[in-house]
Parts: C-alpha cells; sequence; structure tokens
C-alpha cells in the first residue's frame, strides 16, 4: 500500500517527555512531505497552538483542532466549526463539579477558573497561556468549542464522567484525552469524522492513511483508518478497545518517528 497522508495525535503520541518534536521526528516528516505525503495534526488542544507546530514543521496541510471541532485548511481558512449549544453548556456548567478544573476553548482562546501554572508546561514551546475569569459560564457565547475538566485523581474523573454520560450522553460527545482529563464537545464532533470530511475533500482514501494516537479521544479516528497505531504509552481502556491495532513504541522513544521510518524508508528501498 502506498500510503498518501500521516495524522498525528500531539501529547503522548508525537510530541516527546518534554512536549517537543525531536528532531528524529522532525526528519522524517520533513523527508516524507517532500516526498508528496501529507501531514495532519490532529489534537484536542485549540488552533493557535496547533498552527506554531505546524509552521515549526513546515507543513502545508489542515489542522484538526479541539478534537474535531474546528478545522482549518492549507491557507489557514477554518472550513469547520462546530461549537457547543449554549443551553447544553450551561446545563452543564451548572452540575456540581467538586474540586475538578473546569477548562473552555474557544476559537483562539482558553479560559480557566483557577490559574494551574503547572499547565503550561504543555504549551512551553508554543507560548499558548489560559486567561483566567472568575466563571466560565461569562464565555458561554456560542463560541466555545471544548469544555473539560481536569483532576489528578483518576476516579474523580471517572465519577464525573458518569454524571455527564447519564444525562447528555445524547447531547454532547464525551471523551478522555487523559485519564485525568475529561472532554465535552458538540454531539458527533471527534477526530475520526473530522478526518473523514477532510480526506474527502482533498481525494485521499481512508485505507491510504496512517494514524497515531494515545488516547480515548484518538479512537474514531484510529478505528477509521487504513493503518492506525496505538501507542505503547496509550490509555489503558484505548490499548483495550483496540487491542487488535498494532502498537507503535512510546512517545518517549520516538515512537512515531520509528514507525514512519519502517513504513516509508522500506517503502523507498522494495
Amino acid at each position: 500500500m502506498k500510503y498518501k497522508a500521516v495524522v498525528c495525535d500531539m501529547d503522548g503520541t508525537l510530541l516527546n517527555g518534554e512536549h517537543r518534536v525531536s528532531d528524529r521526528s522532525r526528519k522524517i516528516i520533513k523527508h516524507i512531505t517532500e516526498k508528496g505525503v501529507k501531514v495532519f495534526l490532529a489534537s484536542g488542544r485549540p488552533y493557535p497552538d496547533i498552527q506554531y507546530f505546524k509552521e515549526s514543521l513546515g507543513l502545508n496541510s489542515y489542522i484538526i483542532s479541539s478534537n474535531g471541532a474546528v478545522v482549518h485548511d492549507e491557507k489557514e481558512k477554518e472550513i469547520m466549526y462546530y461549537s457547543l449549544e449554549k443551553e447544553i453548556l450551561s446545563k452543564i456548567l451548572a452540575l456540581p463539579f467538586g474540586n475538578l478544573h473546569r477548562n473552555l476553548y474557544t476559537r483562539d482562546s482558553w479560559y480557566v477558573e483557577i490559574a494551574l501554572q503547572e499547565l503550561l508546561q504543555f504549551h512551553k514551546e508554543s507560548g499558548f497561556a489560559f486567561q483566567q475569569i472568575s466563571n466560565l459560564e461569562e464565555k458561554n457565547d456560542g463560541n466555545a468549542t471544548k469544555l473539560f475538566y481536569l483532576d489528578e485523581s483518576e476516579k474523580n474523573i471517572l465519577d464525573f464522567e458518569e454524571i455527564l454520560k447519564e444525562e447528555f450522553q445524547d447531547q454532547v460527545s464525551i471523551t478522555l484525552s487523559t485519564p485525568n482529563c475529561l472532554e465535552i464537545m458538540k454531539k458527533g464532533v471527534n477526530k475520526g469524522r473530522a478526518i473523514q470530511d477532510t480526506m474527502k475533500q482533498l481525494g485521499i482514501a481512508l485505507e491510504e492513511v496512517v494514524a497515531f494516537g494515545d488516547g480515548l479521544n484518538d479512537y474514531e479516528m484510529l478505528s477509521l483508518v487504513g493503518s492506525p497505531f496505538v501507542m505503547s504509552n496509550g490509555s489503558p481502556r484505548l490499548l483495550e478497545a483496540l487491542s487488535d491495532v498494532p502498537k507503535a513504541p512510546k512517545n518517549t522513544e520516538d515512537g512515531v518517528a520509528q514507525i514512519l521510518e519502517e513504513i516509508f524508508l522500506t517503502e523507498e528501498r522494495e
């Protein structure tokens, strides 16, 4: 199979333990893009954050952000945008949330109620930072792409996930990027749907796509493409759900780069 596209999740996948793209990954990405393969970044992160990495890697491709809620084309034009309905978001924000930390993404911004400086380590390379406000409801203006909750306790996250699913399962998309991060988007929004729509626009068959991911928010994407890889450091729930899918080495071991070298450099030698 001659693959035409590669889709990479970022945190826990393409990015290493320092939340950066390694030199080895940069080298193979540069090599395959020069050969005509399109490389896409698909992340739960917001667009401005991912845009930094796209430019840093010299990519000329679409960006899938906020778990597929927003898609920009290679010319940075927004071509898909799915926001949470105001009424539903208000109801979710009204739920008791204990000590969970609430975060909200809009088109270009990240809002928090409590400033956790340790969160910025994930964005130290791009420089993307949150804005602190007193209540997220202030930003419920129809532009919210993703609401997410963080907690050090996986049990607290799981308990809140159950509450959400019981009341809102049919009204929103609920997923986890890590066991400590519960994410909520408009119903039907996920990376898989965004990838499907994007590849259709570009005339690329899903069978011609290689994809990498590590979290439950990558499940739909990895279930759709012709050559999926789950990172060995992936979420236990994802590893269990996709137990038949090949495993890539850990993100801290340049797992994406190792597989891309294996696929594309071997292909060139044949």
